[in-house]
């Protein structure tokens, strides 16, 4: 009987312990649900706050160029050229702190610190005289500029302008005159030519010899904004543009016509930190053109610089906490009062 009894108390004991462990590992299992659902929840909420705060920057910027434009009557210089001393651009020079561990950080880029391939192309969707070959020169700079040994690079600039005029311009037939769908099926090309303006560069990637590293590359130089961009504005902007576009800058007489050296490239940044403005007219006594700071008077530019611009790149990033959202977006704001999205991310 005793034996019975004491096999009877083991049991229970046993019980007992089975039910303290399955109560242990249910509170453990619900505390840590409860744990991940307030992480999660706090999270959201921090993204959240994030996101109003990302969104918030882009209103900030739309404002500051819109003001810009509003300072046209008092400051001809502002309304006539884009520069890195306008309002805009001095916006992203330091970070905007906000309470509760908030942080904004907002860029603005003016279209004329990039290329717009489509001003590559006539009215009528042709594409000009010097296109080729400034794409030509463009494009091996760019690829000798790029990572990598020579050898590895196999690239051909003079296919690559011909393929990316084909793509876009508004003919059927490619610049020796062959029909462009045939021609790119038997290149088995990954899409067909677009026969339009480009709307955003990854739109190049179907081309033949185009791969990703080197579209990568051709985004820090090219732009396809504006979209029908006017021909006589539609270069470069050298007083906003960075370094290495500025060395894309083909110029000189019809016959002559090279990308700008690095004593060229020097002379344009130094005058700018001199805090000289490069002017189409001479509305301030800052206003300096070209060819006065090159040295070369009687040569043109092509594509002719951009020294206004009505379409900008804004990035606005907000962190809160560690969580982070991120706004990119083209804006026209050829009307101040009601700016046009052209293209909008978030991440």
């Amino acid at each position: 009987m005793r034996r019975a009894r004491g096999d009877e108390e083991g049991v229970v004991l046993l019980l007992v312990l089975v039910v303290i462990v399955l109560t242990i590992v249910s509170v453990y299992a619900f505390a840590r649900t409860t744990i991940l659902d307030v992480v999660g929840l706090r999270q959201g909420i921090l993204r959240d706050r994030a996101e109003l705060l990302a969104r918030s920057g882009l209103e900030i910027a739309q404002r500051a160029l819109a003001d810009d434009l509003s300072r046209a009557d008092t400051h001809p210089l502002a309304a006539q050229t884009e520069t890195l001393l306008d309002a805009w651009a001095i916006l992203g020079e330091e970070p905007i702190e906000v309470p509760g561990g908030g942080e904004l950080r907002i860029s603005i880029r003016d279209s004329g610190s990039r290329f717009n391939l489509n001003a590559l192309l006539d009215s009528d969707g042709e594409p000009l005289s010097d296109s080729k070959p400034f794409l030509e020169a463009a494009l091996e700079r760019i690829i000798d500029n790029m990572p990598g040994r020579p050898e590895e690079k196999f690239y051909e600039p003079e296919e690559l302008a011909d393929a990316i005029l084909d793509w876009i311009d508004s003919n059927d037939t490619t610049r020796l005159g062959d029909d462009e769908v045939s021609t790119y099926e038997r290149m088995r090309a990954a899409g067909s030519p677009l026969e339009r303006p480009l709307f955003t560069l990854a739109e190049l990637a179907g081309l033949p010899g185009m791969d990703a590293p080197l579209l990568a590359e051709l985004e820090q130089y090219f732009t396809p904004y504006p979209l029908f961009p006017i021909f006589q504005n539609a270069g470069v902007n050298p007083n906003t543009a960075p370094t290495h576009v500025l060395g894309l800058i083909y110029y000189g007489t019809a016959d002559d016509m090279a990308l700008a050296t690095q004593d060229d490239v020097y002379r344009i940044l130094r005058a700018r930190e001199d805090g000289r403005v490069f002017c189409s007219g001479a509305a301030d006594e800052r206003c300096v053109t070209f060819a006065s700071e090159i040295g070369r008077a009687g040569e043109t530019v092509f594509p002719p610089l951009q020294l206004s611009s009505n379409v900008f790149n804004i990035e606005s990033r907000a962190t809160v906490a560690g969580a982070t959202f991120r706004i990119v977006a083209t804006v026209d704001r050829t009307e101040p009062a009601s700016p046009r999205m052209l293209e909008f991310q978030v991440e």
